[in-house]
């Protein structure tokens, strides 16, 4: 019984370090995927993953999420800087936007 046990120990090992690998791998990946994914690339359900490596797991599920809100963060940033420029370049040859939006409609 415990010669199973350590088979399956070793057998057991070999791929969770391979799972692992991927893993890692995949947490330093930009843009981040989905841990659904990442659990299909490692060959392994999500729960499976959870239950393995739960920080790793953690940190796969929450780099996505973080990703999007520094995207979205940059994008705004994008925008409210193009709104700055197009106002700066309004007040500087004395055109007011009131004068601008009635000459387009």
């Amino acid at each position: 019984m415990q010669e199973s046990q350590e088979r399956s120990d070793t057998a057991n090992s070999i791929p969770t370090t391979r799972v692992e690998e991927v893993l890692e791998e995949m947490a330093v990946e930009e843009p981040p995927l989905p841990a659904e994914v990442a659990a299909a690339r490692a060959g392994v359900t999500c729960r499976h993953l959870r239950k393995l490596f739960p920080d790793l797991w953690c940190e796969l599920v929450a780099r996505p999420a973080t990703y999007k809100k520094d995207e979205n963060a940059r994008s705004r940033n994008a925008f409210q800087a193009e709104v700055r420029r197009i106002a700066q370049e309004l007040l500087s040859t004395s055109k007011y936007p009131r004068s601008v939006i009635a000459a387009w409609a």
